[in-house]
């Protein structure tokens, strides 16, 4: 399976999230427990779209002044609206990738680099990592969130 392909299946995703969470707004600024500092579905979501930024920004050698979490007010329609616009430099990437692209990274005490093709994987995976918090969340609210699995994108 193609990189492009992960693509395809993650961006089939958002939209359905966001035609149901259109139909729940309460759910989206709902605060839930956790240990983490994303402790609502807007601010996970919002997070995803910061963490592809910066991996874009990593991979392009440029700083980013201000985290996109870190925004006052997030919107249901600017978040997705925003979550496009950041997905739309990732795919440009993908399709005309510079092999020698590499992604030079710190984490504290830890740091590494990747491909270009391991930067952009890691970007989904870690989407699809919050999108089942999101969607755990959702169920906790006594919501019954859309069927995100594999199977049912390739049955569209």
């Amino acid at each position: 399976m193609t990189l492009e392909a992960f693509f395809d299946y993650a961006d089939w995703c958002r939209p359905r999230l966001k035609k149901f969470l259109l139909t729940c707004p309460d759910a989206f600024d709902a605060r839930f427990e956790t240990s983490a500092a994303y402790d609502s579905v807007a601010k996970l979501l919002a997070h995803c779209i910061g963490a592809e930024e910066r991996w874009q920004a990593r991979l392009e050698e440029r700083k980013i002044s201000k985290y996109y979490e870190s925004q006052k007010t997030i919107t249901l329609e600017g978040l997705f609206a925003d979550a496009d616009r950041v997905r739309t430099v990732s795919r440009k990437l993908l399709v005309a990738p510079d092999p020698a692209l590499r992604c030079v990274y710190r984490f504290g005490s830890f740091d590494g680099e990747m491909s270009l093709h391991e930067t952009l994987f890691h970007v989904l995976h870690h989407e699809t990592y919050h999108r089942g918090q999101v969607i755990t969340q959702l169920q906790r609210l006594g919501l019954d969130p859309p069927d995100f699995d594999y199977c049912y994108f390739r049955k569209k």
